[in-house]
């Protein structure tokens, strides 16, 4: 896990913002290919799910697990996400 993976996955948005200001890749994956917005998705952060929508983040990638976004975010129950994401055309 890199530092935008953990800063998602613990809801630090300014944090997000910042290290993508910086030139971080919001689509870069893990060893699992988790990306920072499965991070976020996974503990409900959706104020930084949007962040990293809005900024390009791949809505349709899937993990080694072939679990999308939207599908993490229905084995998480986190209705308002699965909502957006589908919002903006996840799969």
């Amino acid at each position: 896990m890199n530092l935008i993976d953990l800063a998602a996955h613990d809801g630090f948005l300014d944090i997000v913002k910042f290290l993508v200001e910086h030139g971080a890749d919001i689509n870069k994956t893990d060893k699992y290919r988790w990306t920072p917005l499965r991070a976020a998705i996974k503990n409900g952060h959706i104020n930084v799910v949007k962040f990293l929508v809005e900024h390009d983040a791949d809505i349709n990638k899937a993990a080694f697990d072939r679990i999308t976004p939207l599908g993490s975010a229905e084995l998480y129950e986190h209705p308002d996400i699965v909502d957006y994401l589908k919002s903006k055309g996840a799969k």
